[in-house]
């Protein structure tokens, strides 16, 4: 599965765009990061602001783009809707699980 990933195969000067949105019954919430590599330094453009990610914060992102490719169908009100976008190639994902939270768990480690 981490081989199929956008952001570990990502070339020099290439990006990775994630979309995130939640819609539920009480709530509403749409996010973006753009993953970029420039040598072998990783960065994130959080609304519109770029940061250089640590090691850490590298491998969160990896292990959310991994596990969208596990995600399950629920039963949950709550739909959260994921893009993950490289060049012309673009993987779509659905979560109604409120389980997982992944974008969730994987913002914490970013912020």
């Amino acid at each position: 599965m981490i081989n199929k990933s956008f952001i570990i195969n990502l070339g020099e000067n290439q990006k990775v765009e994630f979309y995130f949105e939640s819609l539920g019954c009480f709530h509403s919430a749409k996010e973006s990061v753009i993953i970029t590599k420039k040598g072998k330094v990783y960065y994130a453009e959080i609304k519109g602001q770029s940061k250089k990610l640590s090691k850490e914060q590298l491998e969160a992102l990896i292990k959310m783009e991994c596990e969208l490719e596990l995600i399950k169908y629920g039963s949950c009100t709550t739909s959260d809707h994921y893009v993950v976008k490289a060049g012309k190639k673009e993987k779509e994902f659905y979560d109604e699980s409120c389980k997982w939270n992944g974008w969730i768990n994987m913002s914490k480690k970013l912020n």
